[in-house]
């Protein structure tokens, strides 16, 4: 069942015969449908399948199983009623989730699967009847969505999510039967209420230009107003659309699924024998066909219908089991069939026809000793594609990323795309990629591409009519992406008492170094934070900075190489020079000291505990205390705000001091204080503080 997102391909040459007269019998000979009649290799599933839904390259699947089997190896993987298979090749996919009970619909959209059914629990989690779950396998943050009763349908876009069924509320709000969830999060849209009352809603189907949802079920009524089985409502709002209205075929000919297509609507029907039914946009029936049991899916492709169920051996006279191609145009039976065995019931639940294969579920096997059953995947036939066009190469980073356009003919449908590289460096062979998207990365390194070498790559298509042609080569590229890594030698912080230094710094590369780009920038830690930086290119590998009291100065380095190649940014290196002990508010016993050894020319001596230098509207994330030690003095204590943060001991030989103080952490994010005090009566001779800008 695939509602939404078609991928059509140009129509199949077909030769259908013109609606006259009696619609009963009508019959193509040669068969118009373009997939092949025997099922490709899938691993099996060992229950019922409900559903199936494709996301980009990837089938899933959902249903009653419990496990799947490789029929090639009999290898045997749990998967507990939901499990993806890559849409070209069958191959189980590492995606598990897992439900604890019946998965009944499926779908995927934006990254995002979403499965909904009778169970309680999804991905090891509390899920009540629905769950979606990342593509990649991961949680969804912050989906949060619970149904008191069996979701039976899903259909997702990026930007709504609707599920119908049996239930009755949903997130604890009354919405009978059809809702519609936010996709990022599972709330209710309290915007849309369609109020379907009467019956159940099993099949939603989305118009092509995303406005209206067509309806089917079991139902008589949408919004008080009556609609037998099937209507459409408002895609936005749930209001029922009185333009398309079509009366119930029977008392019991109720619908299992639904597809728009163009400007037709077409319905998998149950009771009364079965039939598949196709609507004009204006709710007239363009056509209808009938079976000798329930049809219960449905899906487009190429101007064929494809309908599946538990009917057999007939539907419309003629011989068919489970699966019947139909006209578009006039529901002419087509010439496809595929060859089952065994009985019948309960015979297909989901239908998916697009480029990927016709892919179905149910419960099913087939003959000739094909171990495909309960899920098969029917490939198209084919031609084999044209060259790709326009390859491209260009290194970055540790990798070099090709990239091609499309071919002009894709012969039907691309499974694959092959890119070989020249010379081939470190490889066994000359593929180095086989990817289903049009580009690929390719490692420079021991197990790649030879690092410095240059090299061209040429790019295949194929699909299961052969390879196609090579294409032209791409222009030349050398393997070598990442700039010079650079290195500055010194700290990372350092406190400096003069008025300017040097700062080094060094980088290598195999191209060598053609240059390096210099940022600086200063500020001061009194007022917000530092001012742009500014850059500058250079041959040398050091730079000279001035300091000035109270600010600093911070620098980075990033390096060039001979081929362009921009590095990254160096570790950020910064000098802060002292705010001056002449800054600070002086309290109690202060005596102002003068000297040439002094920072500025100048120290404060502080005596007694109960004086004090403060320096106010300080916003700093590191500090450090430039201070003298003497054979007389004492301990200073350091505040940030009232809190003590450390004590120095400066007694000692004499001589200019500089210690590292505690980071400010949260203290320093504000506006704060930083106070000096003598821990007792013996004197301390402070010469500043420095200061590191946050």
């Amino acid at each position: 069942m695939r509602p939404v997102g078609r991928l059509v391909l140009a129509v199949v040459a077909a030769t259908v015969l013109a609606l006259t007269g009696s619609l009963v019998g009508l019959v193509t000979s040669p068969a118009t449908a373009a997939y092949n009649t025997v099922p490709g290799r899938s691993w099996v599933p060992n229950g019922v399948v409900y559903d199936v839904a494709r996301g980009d390259d990837v089938i899933y699947i959902a249903g009653d199983f419990t496990s799947l089997q490789d029929p090639a190896t009999g290898t045997t993987a749990t998967r507990q009623r939901v499990a993806a298979l890559d849409a070209a090749t069958g191959e189980l996919l590492p995606w598990n989730p897992g439900a604890n009970d019946t998965v009944r619909a499926i779908d995927a959209a934006g990254g995002t699967v979403y499965f909904g059914g009778e169970f309680s629990q999804a991905n090891g989690e509390p899920a009540t009847r629905i769950a979606a779950v990342g593509a990649d396998g991961s949680a969804v943050p912050g989906w949060s969505a619970q149904v008191n009763n069996t979701v039976v349908r899903i259909v997702a876009t990026p930007t709504a999510v609707y599920i119908g069924g049996q239930f009755g509320a949903v997130n604890g709000v009354q919405r009978p039967r059809l809702a519609r969830l936010e996709p990022g999060t599972g709330a209710l849209v309290s915007t849309f209420n369609a109020q379907v009352s009467g019956g159940r809603v099993n099949a939603i189907a989305l118009s092509p230009d995303g406005t209206r949802l067509y309806l089917g079920g079991t139902f008589s009524q949408l919004r008080g107003q009556s609609r037998v089985f099937q209507g459409a409502v408002d895609a936005e709002t749930g209001a029922v659309s009185t333009s398309w209205a079509p009366p119930a075929r029977c008392d019991i000919c109720h619908i299992f699924d639904m597809v728009a297509d163009g400007d037709r609507v077409f319905a998998a029907v149950g009771g009364g024998g079965g039939r598949v039914l196709a609507w004009n946009e204006n709710g007239g029936v363009a056509w209808q066909r009938r079976g000798d049991g329930d049809v219960q899916a449905i899906d487009v492709d190429s101007g064929i219908v494809y309908a599946g169920g538990h009917f057999g051996p007939l539907f419309e006279g003629q011989t068919r089991h489970m699966l019947v191609a139909l006209a578009v145009s006039n529901g002419a039976v087509q010439g496809y069939r595929l060859p089952f065995t065994g009985s019948d019931f309960p015979g297909i639940w989901a239908v998916l026809a697009d480029s990927s294969g016709l892919h179905i579920g149910g419960s099913f096997r087939f003959s000739g000793g094909n171990p495909a059953r309960r899920y098969a995947r029917m490939s198209y036939i084919v031609e084999p594609p044209s060259a790709p066009q326009d390859v491209t190469a260009t290194a970055v980073g540790r990798e070099v990323r090709v990239s091609w356009g499309a071919p002009v003919s894709d012969g039907g449908g691309i499974d694959r795309y092959r890119v070989f590289v020249s010379p081939r460096g470190n490889f066994a062979d000359d593929q180095v990629c086989q990817v289903t998207r049009r580009s690929c990365t390719v490692p420079i390194g021991p197990d790649g591409l030879v690092e410095g070498q240059t090299y061209t790559f040429t790019v295949r298509a194929l699909n299961s009519a052969g390879v196609g042609p090579l294409s032209a080569a791409s222009a030349p590229v050398v393997a070598d992406g990442v700039g010079p890594r650079t290195t500055v030698k010194q700290p990372r912080w350092r406190t400096v008492t003069g008025t300017t230094g040097q700062l080094r710094w060094t980088a290598t590369d195999p191209s060598g170094v053609s240059e390096y780009r210099v940022a600086t920038r200063s500020g001061v830690a009194r007022k917000k934070g530092y001012g742009a930086w500014t850059t500058t290119s250079t041959t040398a590998t050091s730079t000279t900075l001035a300091f000035a009291p109270g600010r600093t100065v911070c620098v980075k380095v990033r390096a060039v190489d001979g081929l362009g190649n921009l590095g990254p940014w160096s570790a950020v290196a910064c000098r802060s020079t002292p705010t001056d002990d002449r800054a600070f508010k002086a309290k109690g016993t202060v005596k102002r000291l003068s000297g040439a050894s002094y920072f500025g020319g100048t120290a404060s001596r502080i005596t007694g505990p109960k004086s004090e230098l403060r320096l106010g509207k300080v916003l700093a994330k590191n500090a450090s205390l430039v201070a003298w030690s003497c054979s007389t003095c004492g301990k200073v204590r350091v505040y940030y705000g009232k809190k003590l943060v450390k004590t120095v001991n400066l007694k000692g030989a004499a001589k200019q001091r500089v210690v590292a103080l505690p980071a400010t952490g949260k203290a320093g994010r504000k506006p704060m204080k930083v106070t000096l005090r003598p821990a007792n009566k013996k004197p301390v001779v402070v010469d500043g503080v420095a200061l590191l800008p946050r």
